[in-house]
């Protein structure tokens, strides 16, 4: 009987395999039975594991397979020193092993790959949300007059013969900032930004009034719309690329 079975590895087991003169025996029948047992339970393990961490790396991956290979490779070396008929009975095994573990492996990297895949379309839909929600600030009655104003050159505030307080520009000017805010917070990218809104920012940083205002209120608050402006300047810097 072969002793302490259970506490020994498919390797240790092999090993030990591989010293026995004769393998015709009911002790080589024992030995040979218990690498099918673990082999199989090995190749199965491997396959689960595999199969269910969806977040296993390809790098992961690569070395999985590796693994497998070099223990194949080890095996077959110890194949060399034992018997035709119980040699090809374990290198068929080995074959099941590697092939196993490397079917989980591609599982996993399926799961991996379709996980991304919807991770990237949550992210789409978020950021068209986000887009939508933004648009729709501007596209208020107010805001689209000041943009039209300031499209055409016409004057904005009351004080200047336009139609508007500064509490509206000021409306106008914090929605052209939540643009930004939604940038730097990655719920839109440049392309985007850009695409829906470069107008919007290209006439409001180059109107001599929207200028003039800005720099009447950083008199107190010299940071006031900093955001505006930086984005204004990234986001034309963008479409001159």
């Amino acid at each position: 009987m072969i002793s302490d079975v259970q506490q020994k590895s498919k390797e240790e087991l092999m090993e030990e395999f591989a010293k026995k003169t004769d393998h015709n025996t009911l002790e080589g029948e024992q030995y040979l039975t218990t690498l099918m047992v673990k082999c199989t339970n090995a190749a199965a393990s491997s396959f689960h594991q595999s199969a269910q961490n969806i977040s296993l790396s390809l790098g992961q991956c690569a070395q999985s397979i590796t693994f497998s290979i070099e223990q194949f490779r080890q095996t077959t070396k110890v194949l060399g020193e034992s018997s035709d008929k119980l040699s090809k009975k374990i290198f068929w095994l080995n074959i099941i092993l590697v092939l196993a573990t490397i079917v989980g492996v591609g599982a996993a990297t399926f799961q991996a790959v379709s996980q991304i895949k919807e991770w990237n379309n949550v992210q789409e839909d978020r950021k068209f949300s986000t887009l939508f929600r933004l648009e729709d600030r501007l596209l208020n009655s107010t805001n689209q007059s000041i943009y039209s104003a300031t499209e055409h050159n016409k004057p904005i505030l009351k004080d200047n013969g336009g139609k508007f307080s500064t509490d509206d520009l000021d409306q106008y000017l914090n929605d052209l900032t939540s643009i930004e805010s939604a940038y730097d917070r990655k719920l839109i990218d440049m392309s985007s930004a850009y695409e829906w809104f470069a107008e919007y920012f290209e006439m409001a940083s180059q109107n001599k009034e929207v200028n003039d205002y800005l720099a009447s209120i950083r008199k107190e608050s010299p940071d006031y719309y900093d955001g505006f402006e930086a984005f204004s300047s990234e986001i034309n810097a963008y479409g001159k690329r």
